[in-house]
């Protein structure tokens, strides 16, 4: 919680905080910077427009998408672990990343398209839920539709 306070506060466009906060994500994958990863897409973290791109320079960074001198590349592994949970974190954050990341950097997606199945099996089960539940979120919706188009 308290790195979310810190992306929060503008930490993030602090030099070289971005840079390490990505690599203490990719280091502790392990012990669990997966699951920070699925509470940073969640609407509670990624409530305002300029956190949520804080949240996605993370993201861009973790997938090596963008880079800093001396950076080890992140494995296949992580990549893969990154991606799987972008697609299984049903929120309108993750949605519009995968729709930034759909846009912006097709070729990464086409390395992992099981990933990109995966996708389209949440939008499935999402619309089901709310259908189920005679309760439609707009905003994950949107986020939705965004995606699909692209």
């Amino acid at each position: 919680l308290a790195t979310v306070d810190a992306v929060r506060h503008g930490y993030i466009e602090t030099e070289r905080f971005p840079a390490c906060l990505s690599d203490v994500v990719r280091t502790h994958m392990p012990a669990g910077s997966l699951d920070w990863l699925a509470f940073a897409l969640g609407p509670a973290v990624c409530h305002s427009t300029k956190t949520y791109h804080a949240i996605q320079e993370l993201f861009l960074r973790v997938l090596g998408i963008v880079t800093v001198p001396d950076a080890q590349p992140p494995t296949s592994d992580q990549v893969s672990g990154v991606l799987a949970v972008i697609v299984s974190t049903p929120t309108a954050p993750a949605f519009q990343l995968l729709h930034d990341l759909m846009v912006d950097f097709p070729s990464l997606l086409i390395n992992y398209e099981t990933h990109v199945a995966e996708s389209l099996n949440t939008v499935g089960r999402i619309i089901d839920s709310m259908l189920h539940h005679h309760f439609i979120d707009l905003v994950t919706l949107e986020s939705i539709a965004e995606y699909l188009v692209a």
